[in-house]
């Protein structure tokens, strides 16, 4: 009677794991908002800076600008075919070059914000910062719930 009862309390913990265990899309779904998450805190650092909030310091700008340049290209890797859910839209998918032309823009953005701030010059941060800002823009508005 024991050995039964330990062989049911082991298939059900068994299923329970495999049934809590995170599908493929559910990881990556994950993956995609955490790796946006982290962007967006890292450009809402440089947002403080931009809007006055926090004194502007050149090389903290440029270290700043150079970690959102690494981190630019994270978020875009969590789009695979079978991923969709979360807050992505379905046309990411459906229309996966207009997808692809965003994501192309934003990328151009933010090497535009790294050469900005290369010159020091806040101005010129702000004006790129904000180009930034509507490359977001312009791809939540289309691709995102």
């Amino acid at each position: 009677m024991k050995k039964i009862l330990l062989a049911f309390l082991l298939v059900c913990i068994t299923v329970g794991v495999v049934q809590a265990a995170p599908t493929t899309q559910e990881r990556t779904i994950k993956y995609r908002q955490s790796a946006f998450t982290v962007l967006a805190n890292q450009f809402g650092k440089l947002a403080s800076v931009v809007k006055g909030g926090t004194p502007y310091q050149a090389d903290q700008v440029k270290a700043q600008v150079a970690l959102i340049a690494t981190l630019a290209d994270l978020p875009f890797e969590g789009f695979d075919v079978g991923t969709e859910g979360g807050d992505a839209k379905t046309e990411i998918w459906s229309q996966a070059s207009a997808f692809n032309q965003k994501t192309d823009d934003f990328k151009v953005a933010v090497k535009a914000l790294q050469e900005a701030a290369d010159t020091s010059d806040l101005n010129q941060v702000k004006i790129a910062f904000g180009k930034v800002g509507a490359s977001c823009k312009s791809c939540h508005n289309d691709f995102r719930n």
